[in-house]
This record gives C-alpha cells, structure tokens and sequence, in this order.
C-alpha cells in the first residue's frame, strides 16, 4: 500500500509523510545549501518566536494562558481546594500535593492580581482558596 519513490541523486534521505504514506527521497545538498537551509529555518523560528511572546492586555486571558499551562493534574486539585473552600471542607486538603499547590499559587499569583483588582469576585474567591489551602497545608507540616 505505502508506495517508495526515489527522486534525484542519492546522496541524503529525506521521509516524507503525506496523506498517510511514505514518500523517500534522495538528493544532493551542498554544505553552502544546508547553511542557507539552517539560517532561514533560525529566522523563521525567531520571527514565530516573537509572535507568542506578544504581551497579553486581557487580565482574562492572562489567567486562560496560566491556568492551561498548569496540567490536568493540578488543575483537578486546584478545583478539589477551590469546592473545599466554599463547602468549609478541609479534609479535601489530604489529598493535596503541596507542590503542586505551590506551583498553582506562583503561577496563578499575577493573573489572579491582575483580574481581582477588576472587581471580580470569583478571581478574588479563588485567591482567598488558594490562602485558605496554604495556611492549612504549611500549619499542618
């Protein structure tokens, strides 16, 4: 089914997915060319680079990028804190990872500045969880 096909002069091997299939082939390149290649892929790359470092203006989406960059793992305890707090549930705390509570509060320290001096109530809620976690946790070590 994964048909080959050999193009040029066989110097180099290049694999080539498309579609599902393989397509090899072998060409020549000078040192000249694979410099030249090197360079543009480097431009290309810092040119890409400096779009996602694009200053975030909304204190919402500051809080989307740091929250997804969390991981699943300890989003789920940040909400397991987060429902332990408003339900006045402090045996949630058991289950949680210290470190990972601290890294959701380094991470999650400026964008939830940012969105509770909007005035947002559930941004400042979830400081005040996040508070309520660290005392707990460090008293009880």
């Amino acid at each position: 089914m994964n048909e080959r096909h050999h193009v040029g002069s066989i110097k180099e091997r290049h694999i080539v997915f498309l579609s599902g299939c393989i397509l090899e082939t072998k060409m020549k390149i000078s040192k000249t060319q694979l410099r030249r290649i090197i360079k543009e892929e480097q431009e290309r790359a810092r040119i890409l680079g400096e779009g996602w470092n694009a200053e975030v203006l909304s204190p919402l989406i500051a809080f989307g990028e740091a929250w997804s960059g969390l991981g699943s793992a300890v989003q789920e305890q940040i909400i397991d804190i987060v429902n332990g707090y408003i339900e006045n549930r402090e045996d949630v705390l058991e289950e949680i990872n210290p470190n990972a509570l601290n890294l959701a509060v380094e991470r999650l320290r400026e964008p939830i500045g940012n969105l509770s001096s909007n005035s947002n109530s559930d941004a400042e809620e979830l400081e005040e969880a996040l508070g309520w976690a660290l005392e707990r946790i460090e008293g009880s070590d």
